[in-house]
């Protein structure tokens, strides 16, 4: 078997930027169409659907899909009977452009406004094309690939045509493990959100907030687009309590193209700073009304300051001792890293199912434990101890990583990994039959 050996991390800290560290999470009101569902497919492996005289874009494509997904889920590519030992094996391969379509219906209510194409987890290069006419090409991996269908989209019906390419693009690493076949697959598809969002013609773009724990105050900076036109936005800020302690208003002026406009907003005395057990976050919410239409954006925020201390990074004047983690092919159901947090613990299985054959017995007192069929080995992991691959190297908790056959891909032999926390007992370590409640997993 192959093994791959876990290297102890070193030199891990970096300079890091104190606006890069923000904690966010954006919320828009606006109106919103989910496009989850069947959509018409056609794969592409020799790429003629962009070339003139083959255009699938203008044609209707002639299989079913359902999305999200992957074209692995759906049964699409080429057959795979091989099992890898270093990475999950595929049971449908396939690599090139893939071609996603369906028709959309544009709401009356949305006349006039902006419209946003909103794509989660495409893999990779991604262009989107609306009654033939192409409307953007997106590569982002990991954040959603976002289409400003602009406010010409009329009210009615639409033909919605997309196009993945899951080829590499660019000369990387065969490693890579964002693009190639290791820790998660090259898969094609797009696994994700998938939806239309309807916003005012002058709206809030983007909102971008820089804490300032020395003044007590942060710095917030709205980014404006629409075209000319008045109105007024109004800012507040609510404490981890939800206390408003903050409160801004301003009448603004919008040229034609993107604006911005800054406020510094004092927290007063007491703040509470952030830090990773307590993180006291801020509340902020940007509402722009014009025209009696108002739009809002709410962001969380904590407050914290970054240095660099003499060995480490510190936050707000403490160390922080930084651990890296390494999952690899701990996504056997699907092939890709989900997008909500309920999915992973469809991965991930504590003190769950019996192994039934492996070298180091592992079995559990559940009674209610389905049993298992795969076959596997487990091991220990530790800074000294090679291990075999797809497992999750974390020396905080008790791991059990579980596959079933009836799952989207086969696994490799060592399919079952036991972690063992620093904390174990050592009379649980042994080379001997072991069972989880032996474990002191506090």
């Amino acid at each position: 078997m192959r093994i791959i050996t876990f290297m102890k991390l070193r030199n891990i800290f970096a300079l890091i930027s104190a606006a890069a560290l923000n904690v966010s999470a954006a919320t828009m009101t606006s109106d919103t169409l989910s496009l989850a569902g069947t959509w018409r497919f056609q794969l592409d492996p020799m790429g003629f659907g962009k070339t003139p005289g083959s255009e699938l874009y203008l044609s209707k494509l002639n299989e079913n899909i359902n999305l999200p997904g992957s074209t692995d889920e759906a049964g699409k590519g080429v057959a795979n009977r091989a099992q890898h030992v270093d990475r999950l094996s595929r049971k449908f391969e396939y690599c090139g452009q893939a071609w996603y379509q369906r028709e959309i219906v544009v709401p009356e209510e949305w006349k006039g406004k902006r419209i946003n194409l909103e794509l989660e987890r495409c893999h990779w290069e991604t262009t989107v094309y609306i009654d033939g006419r192409e409307a953007g090409t997106g590569e982002r991996l990991s954040t959603p690939n976002r289409f400003d269908l602009g406010s010409e989209l009329t009210p009615g019906v639409h033909t919605l045509t997309i196009c993945v390419d899951n080829r590499l693009k660019y000369p990387m690493d065969q490693w890579a493990h964002g693009t190639t076949e290791y820790t998660q697959t090259n898969w094609n598809g797009i696994t994700g959100d998938i939806q239309l969002t309807a916003h005012p013609l002058t709206g809030i773009e983007n909102v971008r907030i820089y804490p300032d724990t020395d003044n007590r105050s942060v710095t917030v900076k709205v980014d404006l687009s629409g075209k000319e036109g008045e109105g007024d936005l109004a800012l507040s800020i609510t404490s981890p309590d939800g206390r408003r302690v903050a409160t801004a208003n301003h009448t603004i002026s919008l040229p034609a193209d993107t604006a911005c406009v800054s406020f510094t907003l004092n927290l007063g005395r007491d703040i509470r700073l952030w830090d990773e057990f307590n993180p006291n976050l801020y509340t902020l919410t940007a509402s722009l009304t014009t025209k009696g239409v108002t739009e809002s954006v709410t962001e969380r925020f904590g407050m914290r300051k970054v240095g660099q201390g003499a060995h480490h990074v510190r936050i707000n004047g403490t160390d922080v001792h930084l651990r890296g983690v390494l999952d690899c092919c701990v996504f056997p159901l699907t092939g890709y890293p989900s997008t909500d947090k309920e999915s992973p613990l469809t991965h991930l299985t504590a003190d769950r199912w019996p192994l039934s054959t492996a070298p180091i017995g592992v079995s559990t007192s559940s009674p209610a434990s389905p049993p298992m069929s795969a076959r596997g080995t487990a091991c220990f992991l530790s800074s000294s101890i090679d291990a075999p691959p797809c497992c999750h190297a974390s020396s905080a908790c008790l791991i059990f990583l579980t596959y079933r056959r009836d799952t989207q891909h086969t696994v490799p032999p060592s399919s079952v990994i036991l972690m063992v926390p620093a904390r174990v007992r050592s009379s649980a370590v042994t080379r001997s039959r072991l069972t989880i409640s032996e474990l002191d997993t506090r």
